[in-house]
């Protein structure tokens, strides 16, 4: 659209005027037909609704010809803010610096969210300090807000939320911390294995099996390099073994690593090695990697308790290994457990892969004889019948009544 005749100083040239808003031209564009000009924004409002000209000839647009451009641009314009103050006459082709930029008298908007004032580039500063919708600080908890809202501020809620966050961020960095540690600890070498691909030995942190050939391992770097043809692979994050479970192949005892337990014999199990290796009369096997977990006490408030009363013991069991733990017991396997049960089973209750969860030993005190009593106790699964884990202790104080 074109500029406002009533800016310009002087008479204006009847060639300068465009055809379409009849007024100065602004960006001109020319019919290559007729040689009218038009403005660029009318004539390319004009083609939205005709492709004929407005003489009716064959609209065909060019740039205007330069003798056009040049008197455009002799032509002296006052500034878009006369009504605010500026006084400014210039050339056309400086207009647009001047407006956008160089402009004394130009209104610009708050730059504060939310407000919706416009004002004097030569207000901002005052505007800036008196604005609604300014940030300001807190002196007392250094919190930020909107002055706006600074009646509704309580630097008890904005502390409280910050203990929240921070309590939160600290149980994710714990988290990972712990599954960075059972990744990469001592106890996560893979003594006497080496990687089939970088031939590292012993393979550190995660081990990763081929289920399809005989005898092949990974170590972290190289399968995420994804370097071997089968995908099929079993992740392993400890050297750990399945203990009382003696191979039927090459009679190796513990196994280690992957168990195959055939699942038509009674009692037949094979390494990884001798699965591949040693014949068998039967092809279906469970393949199982050990249980691995960390257990951790958890406090009791009552080490003396005397005959007939609820005695309550309870772990946390985390699970380092890759299945899910299921369908496990706990039996005592030395001392006196002072109850009436020496076996706990816990059914319903799974625990996946890097995951924690509690146990409770819930039973009546049973023992007469007055004294300390120490118990040690053991996890197992009924299908892989082996224990596994470390020894689960407590100890208490019996009273008699």
């Amino acid at each position: 659209m074109g500029y406002e005749t009533e800016r310009f100083i002087g008479t204006i040239n009847d060639n300068l005027i465009c055809s379409i808003c009849q007024e100065v031209l602004e960006d001109p564009m020319e019919c290559s037909e007729c040689q009218t000009n038009f403005c660029s924004a009318c004539i390319a409002l004009w083609m939205t609704k005709s492709k004929i000209c407005p003489n009716r000839c064959d609209l065909k647009l060019q740039r205007s010809h330069r003798f056009v451009r040049s008197e455009l641009e002799k032509l002296q314009i006052s500034c878009v803010n006369k009504d605010f103050g500026c006084e400014i006459l210039l050339k056309l082709e400086f207009l647009k610096q001047h407006e956008d930029r160089d402009c004394f008298y130009r209104r610009i908007s708050c730059i504060n969210e939310g407000c919706m004032e416009k004002f004097l580039v030569s207000e901002r500063e005052n505007h800036e300090q008196s604005c609604v919708m300014r940030i300001i600080s807190c002196f007392s908890c250094n919190s930020k807000f909107k002055f706006f809202d600074q009646k509704a501020h309580s630097c008890i809620s904005v502390l409280s939320d910050l203990i929240k966050d921070l309590s939160n961020a600290s149980e994710n960095l714990d988290n990972g911390l712990r599954v960075l540690s059972h990744t990469f600890s001592e106890n996560s070498y893979h003594f006497g294995i080496k990687c089939n691909e970088c031939q590292t030995s012993p393979i550190s942190g995660t081990r990763y099996i081929c289920l399809s050939c005989p005898d092949y391992s990974l170590c972290w770097k190289c399968y995420n390099l994804r370097k071997h043809q089968h995908t099929n692979m079993l992740q392993l994050n400890k050297d750990s073994f399945h203990e009382d479970v003696i191979c039927d192949g090459c009679r190796i005892n513990p196994i280690t690593g992957l168990r195959y337990k055939c699942k038509v014999c009674e009692n037949f199990d094979f390494c990884q090695k001798c699965r591949f290796t040693t014949p068998h009369n039967h092809n279906d096997f469970y393949i199982w990697a050990p249980y691995t977990v960390t257990v951790k006490p958890l406090p009791y408030f009552k080490y003396t308790i005397k005959t007939g009363d609820e005695i309550i013991r309870s772990w946390s069991i985390y699970n380092e290994g890759c299945e899910i733990l299921t369908g496990f017991f706990i039996s005592c396997i030395g001392g006196d457990c002072c109850t009436n049960s020496p076996y706990y089973e816990f059914q319903g209750i799974e625990i996946n892969p890097k995951e924690s969860r509690e146990i409770f030993i819930r039973d009546i005190v049973t023992q007469c004889r007055e004294g300390l009593y120490r118990s040690e106790w053991r996890l197992a699964t009924h299908d892989r019948v082996s224990p596994f884990g470390p020894t689960l202790s407590y100890e208490v104080f019996v009273l008699n009544r």
